[in-house]
């Protein structure tokens, strides 16, 4: 994978990917940098754990949950 990027099970991620969710009637984003998900000046080591933060800390299934944006 490119530097920076991520391998989410078998979904390459390039670095400036955002993940996103609705919550609570609102877009929550985080954007892949550095190998790492960036949301609220907090980093967080994998989409599961992002997409918990996102989510008003609660446990939720990422894959589900998180919409991929990708780098344009």
């Amino acid at each position: 994978y490119r530097e920076g990027g991520y391998i989410w099970d078998q979904v390459e991620l390039p670095p400036g990917t955002e993940l996103r969710t609705r919550y609570f009637d609102q877009w929550q984003v985080a954007t892949l940098r550095d190998g790492q998900f960036h949301f609220n000046n907090r980093v967080y080591k994998s989409p599961a754990k992002v997409c918990n933060a996102m989510r008003g800390n609660k446990i939720s299934n990422a894959w589900m949950m998180l919409q991929i944006i990708p780098t344009s």
